[in-house]
């Protein structure tokens, strides 16, 4: 996979030209189309599948989902990381955006052409309410997106994709209007 760096405000243009063809429904490339949104409970439970570190959650952002044509986006929007400390927890402003092209075909959506911008703010520990910078990682691993069966109707997407261990796990996004 290439990474390149990418400003994260192409999530926002790229979601804002996507268009939503409500009323098509069925495994087809015309039921994709449009933007998708993946709830806070559904994203936390995908990250403790993916990345099985205690006490890590998402607590707030959105985490997108976008289909215009042939190309699609996937990525977050106000992402805060915490991970729970003892008396406290870290926590840093996370974004990342992987960008491509995708084919549909009897039910499998396959992803390619995959580049990937991810970045992580300062981490800030909060500990007995005292609030200190302190190190961390600048970037974050999310994995992209992998090609799998799928389903799709005029609200929800399920994409069927394996995990970093081999578990098969199922990302379930809502149709933005």
């Amino acid at each position: 996979m290439k990474i390149r760096i990418l400003p994260v405000t192409f999530l926002l243009v790229f979601l804002l030209s996507a268009c939503s063809l409500p009323g098509r429904t069925g495994n087809s490339v015309a039921c994709l189309q449009g933007n998708w949104e993946m709830s806070n409970s559904d994203l936390n439970l995908m990250l403790a599948t993916l990345v099985p570190v205690p006490g890590m959650s998402i607590p707030v952002g959105t985490f997108l989902m976008a289909f215009s044509g042939s190309d699609f986006s996937y990525g977050s929007e106000g992402f805060a990381l915490r991970i729970e400390i003892p008396d406290g927890y870290m926590e840093a402003d996370a974004a990342f955006l992987t960008t491509g092209t995708f084919s549909a075909e009897d039910g499998v959506i396959t992803f390619s052409g995959l580049v990937s911008d991810r970045e992580i703010s300062t981490w800030r520990a909060v500990v007995d309410g005292e609030v200190v910078e302190v190190p961390g990682a600048t970037s974050i691993d999310f994995p992209s997106p992998g090609s799998g069966p799928y389903t799709c109707s005029d609200t929800t997407l399920a994409i069927t994709s394996v995990s970093g261990t081999g578990d098969p796990f199922v990302m379930i996004f809502t149709r933005l209007p």
